[in-house]
């Protein structure tokens, strides 16, 4: 996945794979894999979507992402709410 300068912490993540693996791929993943996340907690299909936004949260604190990034993603998720 060619990408902008804010992969650089995907490609630590991920390595050289990275660049290989399309966005949406990625996008499946993590939103199946908070699925299964919201599931364990029995919670309701809107539970996907803010369990993604906790966990840009988390990720903004730890700045593994910008302020920038996080307002973004979380802004275009709470949409689908």
């Amino acid at each position: 996945m060619k990408g902008s300068k804010n992969d650089a912490a995907a490609r630590g993540l991920f390595g050289k794979s990275y660049d290989h693996i399309p966005k949406s791929t990625f996008a499946a993943v993590c939103y199946f894999f908070a699925q299964r996340c919201a599931d364990d907690f029995g919670e309701d299909g809107d539970a996907v979507m803010r369990t993604m936004i906790s966990e840009i949260e988390t990720l903004r604190l730890n700045r593994i992402v910008s302020d920038a990034q996080a307002r973004a993603a979380t802004k275009a998720l709470s949409a689908e709410l």
